[in-house]
């Protein structure tokens, strides 16, 4: 499938399963995360799709009603009473997290959402608090980080020596 053809294909799903959630009647928001939110999605992006649903409604309930109303799904990678992972035949991934307010505060993950509809206004009252929020790394999480790409960079260099060390053996 060409990127075109996949930008095109997630769009159209992104479509329908906004509908398909829309027939739900303990919704009370709909929001995307990621990439798409951020305007930033690239061919191979997924769908971070984000449910709000009023209190009475049962999260895992929701989850499998909304999966049985799918279709060409190709496998389903992870099934949780709050969350979904979806691969579709069109090699489009939907990963769908389930929330009842009492499961959303403010955070700097709330600040790029992009809110499809918002029943009561809470989304949009999260979202605003949530900008108002600054990350500030503390230096352990920066030690950590750097280790981790320090660990990466000298795997790759050791990849990079053997493939290498290999080449010189079979062309010798």
């Amino acid at each position: 499938m060409k990127k075109e053809e996949l930008i095109r294909s997630r769009h159209e799903l992104l479509k329908v399963l906004i509908q398909k959630v829309q027939i739900f009647s303990g919704i009370d928001g709909i929001f995307l995360g990621g990439s798409i939110a951020a305007q930033n999605e690239d061919p191979f992006s997924d769908i971070d799709l984000r449910i709000l649903l009023k209190e009475s409604y049962s999260k895992d309930k929701f989850i499998h009603l909304f999966i049985d109303e799918l279709s060409d799904i190709s496998f389903i990678e992870t099934e949780t009473r709050s969350y979904a992972v979806i691969h579709f035949n069109n090699f489009i991934k939907l990963d769908i997290f389930v929330y009842n307010k009492i499961d959303l505060m403010p955070s700097i993950w709330m600040q790029n959402i992009l809110i499809i509809f918002d029943n009561k206004g809470y989304l949009n009252t999260m979202k605003s608090k949530s900008e108002k929020l600054v990350y500030h790394i503390i230096q352990n999480e920066f030690d950590e980080l750097l280790s981790k790409y320090l660990l990466f960079f000298m795997n790759y260099i050791d990849e990079k020596n053997v493939r290498n060390t290999t080449t010189v053996s079979h062309v010798q």
